[in-house]
């Protein structure tokens, strides 16, 4: 394990602290009242060493979202793209496909869902996000966050910015702007329960990567048995990160033989579910690309 996981381990292990403390601490980031005592008793589930079977936070993922077009469960976020004119995620078989009829057809580029023409512009682009937040477009929220955050697309880095977008994102339900909060609170932010609330709820969302990493923080707390839990909820979802850490784990004796299968058995369903020729073909198109 590096040594940014075992950093962050143990970070997260001084952070979680007493459940008062967790009241406390935790009163501005939920803003009080009912939603204080569920942050509160779902951070102070993480300071225990083995998973509860009713913790809201170990119960299987929500099934994943389907790409408007194909109408296949959507893969994970590298195989998928925001359009910024009509605010659709797509995934990337359908892009493929989309990009490669126009080709074949000499037709100029547009939007394969809403047939807007494509724009190379940051200036457009900038301006198309803003509509869409307009809207109440939670993942234009998010994706301004991340321009302001590189200081891409024509704007200078503000993090302060970020920070802002990220949370009314989140607000509206964004989990990708939940995990990207997460990151900036443990790591630049030095915020580990922040960081933890965010990790959760995006996991519990159904975000497997957020999931995943809260198995390494898990695992370097010496959390073994709640660490497998989280790889296995996300490995049965098709992450295979978290399916190595779980056969890991099974030769390590954490994971037992039934479990072990029972997993393998969930993430081969859930990858043939996710599958397509032309994500297959993208897949590969981009590899080439970048050979």
């Amino acid at each position: 394990m590096s040594k940014n996981c075992d950093d962050d381990g143990s970070k997260a292990k001084e952070g979680l602290g007493t459940r008062a403390r967790l009241r406390q601490e935790l009163d501005a980031l939920s803003g009080g009242g009912e939603k204080l005592a569920q942050v509160t008793d779902m951070l102070y589930s993480m300071t225990m060493s083995d998973p509860d079977p009713d913790d809201p936070l170990f119960q299987n993922d929500p099934p994943r979202e389907e790409c408007p077009l194909c109408c296949l469960p959507m893969p994970f976020s590298t195989g998928q793209a925001y359009l910024t004119c009509c605010g659709k995620s797509v995934c990337s078989g359908c892009i493929y496909a989309h990009v490669s009829a126009m080709e074949t057809s000499n037709t100029p580029r547009s939007c394969g869902f809403c047939r807007t023409p494509v724009s190379f512009s940051d200036k457009t682009e900038i301006q198309r996000l803003k509509n869409r937040m307009d809207a109440g477009d939670a993942e234009a929220f998010h994706f301004m966050a991340c321009n302001y955050s590189d200081g891409a697309r024509g704007l200078s880095q503000n993090e302060g910015k970020a920070i802002e977008l990220w949370n009314q994102a989140a607000d509206l339900g964004s989990l990708k702007a939940h995990s990207s909060l997460a990151f900036l609170y443990m790591h630049s932010q030095q915020n580990v329960m922040k960081g933890m609330y965010h990790y959760a709820t995006a996991a519990m969302g159904g975000d497997e990567s957020s999931r995943h990493v809260l198995g390494i923080l898990d695992d370097s707390m010496g959390k073994t048995k709640r660490a497998m839990k989280h790889w296995m909820i996300s490995a049965s979802a098709g992450f295979e990160d978290s399916l190595k850490q779980v056969g890991k784990g099974y030769k390590n004796g954490h994971v037992s033989k039934e479990d072990y299968a029972k997993t393998l058995r969930a993430f081969k369903d859930s990858q043939d579910e996710m599958a397509s020729q032309a994500r297959s073909e993208s897949a590969n198109f981009s590899l080439k690309i970048g050979g």
